[in-house]
């Protein structure tokens, strides 16, 4: 997947795709390292209010939030995205 892109020009498969990938190692991870893994990878800077939402609704489709505010917990097996 290219980075670089507007949040707008990523389909929520391709977030989840994201999101997916960099829970494929299986280390544990809050919502919000996840969260900033994802706009690296995508090459964000700046959590503008359209990014966070986009992945944060990324993330609660691949797996339901932590209880708490421990690591969430793996789902399910995951692959690598398409062109990475």
């Amino acid at each position: 997947m290219q980075p670089g892109k507007k949040i707008d020009e990523y389909s929520p498969s391709q977030l989840i795709e994201i999101i997916e990938w960099l829970e494929s190692d299986g280390r544990l991870r809050t919502e919000d390292e996840l969260l900033s893994e994802a706009m690296q990878e995508l090459g964000f800077k700046r959590r503008g209010t359209k990014i966070v939402a986009a992945l944060r609704q990324a993330i609660a489709a691949t797996c339901p939030p932590a209880t708490s505010s421990s690591k969430r917990p793996m789902c399910s097996p995951h692959s690598s995205p398409a062109g990475s």
